[in-house]
């Protein structure tokens, strides 16, 4: 998976997990927050407004990403009574199939 990565990093889509030593953790679990990141910088997507996920911090550096893929329809995050995005849970393959599918107007 390497050329994948190196090629993600070059285009800023990734920054890795690390910066001293520069890192990617390929082994490592992705979160929600993570991959609502990884998908905003892919997709060129810009700032929106809150979408009010009770559990996602507004000051939280993954925050703006989160409402970006809300309000592009990306996400509905994983509650809703309250409304939640549940940004530290790990991503399963099956989540990240409908997310990209969505993403890229698949469906």
């Amino acid at each position: 998976h390497a050329g994948s990565i190196d090629a993600l990093a070059a285009a800023g889509v990734t920054a890795g997990c690390g910066i001293h030593p520069l890192r990617f953790c390929p082994g490592e679990a992705v979160t929600r927050a993570e991959v609502a990141s990884l998908l905003v910088r892919a997709l060129g997507l810009g700032p929106s407004v809150p979408a009010g996920f009770v559990d996602v911090d507004p000051g939280g550096v993954h925050a703006g990403s989160i409402d970006a893929l809300a309000a592009a329809g990306v996400t509905a995050g994983c509650g809703i009574h309250p409304l939640r995005f549940c940004p530290g849970e790990a991503v399963t393959r099956a989540e990240m199939a409908s997310l990209l599918a969505r993403a890229l107007d698949l469906e």
